[in-house]
Parts: structure tokens; sequence; C-alpha cells
């Protein structure tokens, strides 16, 4: 069972959103359902996608059908960056085929095993490192029970 939680950082522009568990695509759509219906979301707002704690059981076909509902969800669907901080060869694999099946340039996606990297592509200071690993942290611990 996927377990998932997010904060909403307006004065940094950012989503940081945490999985633990086995990741499917339904997972990944309702998270985003959720999180789209915050009233500090705005769909410009970049992603920083804490997948380190997931296992996998996406398809390349999965991959299509995420990437197609974010392409056909308008209130998700602007110009942003979405990182996605990983740990393992699977994780990084699917961040990648992510970012090959996308085939657009309005999301730019990357993917990163370390928070240093995540905050280069994000373009947020070096000083933010503690508060959003704070923040990572409080993820981690919701997401346990």
């Amino acid at each position: 069972m996927i377990k998932y939680s997010f904060q909403i950082l307006p004065e940094l522009n950012l989503i940081i959103r945490s999985f633990k568990g086995e990741l499917t695509v339904s997972d990944i759509i309702q998270s985003s359902e959720i999180i789209s219906k915050e009233r500090d979301f705005l769909p410009t707002m970049n992603f920083l996608n804490d997948i380190q704690e997931t296992e996998f059981q996406i398809k390349e076909e999965d991959i299509i059908e995420v990437i197609n509902y974010y392409k056909t969800t308008s209130k998700v669907y602007a110009r942003r960056k979405s990182v996605h901080l990983t740990k393992t060869p699977t994780q990084v694999i699917f961040g990648t085929l992510m970012n090959l099946y996308k085939n657009e340039t309005l999301v730019e996606l990357s993917v990163v095993s370390t928070l240093d990297a995540a905050l280069l592509k994000l373009d947020l200071p070096p000083g933010k490192k503690t508060s959003i690993m704070d923040v990572l942290e409080k993820n981690r611990i919701k997401n346990q029970n």
C-alpha cells in the first residue's frame, strides 16, 4: 500500500511530495488530484518528488497514462520544474522514462540522487536546504503512520 504526504511552500513556489511503498499509476494521479484542490496550489509551482522509499509496479504504458493525465488536466499542467529525488536504479529508470515519454518542454523533469542537486535543478538557494530537509523528514514521519 502506498502512502504519500505533501507540503506546499508558496514562498518557494514549491510542492514537496513524498511517497512510501509500492507506487502505482493511480497513486500518482490521486495525489495530484488532492494537491490540486489545495487553497495554496498553483499549477506553475515546482515539484520535489521524494520517491526514495518507493518500489515500482509501473510499466511503460502506465508512465504514458500518467503523462497523458497531466497533459489533459489543465489544473495541473503548466510550465514548471519537477525533480525526482531517488535512491535506487529502479527509481532512476522511472524518472528517466517519465522524461523520455513526456515528449514536450513545458515541464522540465530531472532525476537526482541528492538534495543538493535537487535544489540546484529547482533554482533554490542552498540556504533553504535545512528547511526543505525538515519538510522531507516530516513527510517521511507522516508516511510511517
